[in-house]
């Protein structure tokens, strides 16, 4: 695990590179930091920005820095047990209080850990276009506020996906750009699901998104574990009043993924 983290801090050193560290500049984007010294306290490896109980970023997760810091505890709880080590207490107890801070959603990885191993494959086999309409949808969630008239930032907003995802056939046969896609489209149906969840992007961007996902899992259907999933968990959800997009979003989702048969007249 500490090798997988320190080539991950590696794709991290690369991305910046290639983009000047432009990538950290985006709006509403962070990425996480290795740390040389380990163990780091809990309140650190644990760190993620939030927006109420959702991560604000696909930052990559430093799984093996966590461990760690979770082993680290358990040596401490253990010293308090026998009588050991009693100058070091406060600290433990302090690091018990930071967990205790940390959202449920988040002490529960393993959704987390399934995106960031998709976003990996996406870099290798899909040249970083699921990972960059990501970043997209965030900068765009903190641009929501900018003064610009309706048609400025559809001409915008648009222009730049179409930008993004020109090269979109490269991609279309890679499983891990395929799957963020899906997590994402899934997000905006389901509330409270994920990193993209109940917020009102604007529907000409959700249109150009599904219109995407249509083209990547085109010839795909039911041959992929992946999209099954996605297909199902949207079956399986019926937005109540309290979403933010209902019951249109779920259908025209579905049809995006699953496009209704054609009838021969």
């Amino acid at each position: 695990m500490d090798d997988v983290d320190w080539r991950i801090s590696l794709l991290q050193d690369a991305m910046d590179g290639a983009t000047g560290e432009l990538t950290r500049r985006l709006p509403g984007v962070l990425f996480g930091q290795l740390q040389q010294s380990e163990p780091i306290p809990i309140r650190e490896a644990f760190d993620f920005p939030l927006i109420g109980s959702t991560p604000i970023t696909p930052s990559f997760i430093f799984a093996g820095q966590q461990l760690q810091s979770l082993l680290a505890l358990g040596r401490g709880l253990r010293n308090i047990v026998e009588g050991q080590n009693f100058y070091g207490h406060n600290e433990i107890l302090e690091s018990l209080e930071s967990i205790d801070k940390i959202p449920i959603s988040l002490r529960r990885l393993n959704r987390l850990m399934k995106r960031q191993l998709r976003r990996l494959q996406d870099l290798r086999d899909g040249g970083g276009l699921g990972f960059t309409i990501e970043l997209f949808f965030l900068a765009l969630r903190q641009l929501s506020s900018v003064s610009l008239t309706p048609e400025s930032k559809e001409i915008l907003y648009v222009g730049t996906f179409k930008a993004i995802t020109s090269g979109w056939v490269d991609s279309k046969h890679s499983f891990g750009t395929q799957a963020i896609l899906l997590d994402l489209v899934c997000d905006l149906v389901i509330q409270g699901r994920g990193v993209f969840s109940d917020i009102a992007y604007p529907t000409f961007i959700v249109d150009e998104l599904l219109e995407l996902v249509r083209k990547m899992v085109d010839g795909h259907g039911g041959l992929h574990a992946h999209i099954n999933d996605a297909v199902e968990e949207l079956r399986n959800f019926y937005p109540g009043e309290s979403t933010v997009w209902g019951l249109a979003l779920l259908d025209r989702a579905l049809e995006a993924i699953i496009p209704p048969l054609k009838t021969s007249h």
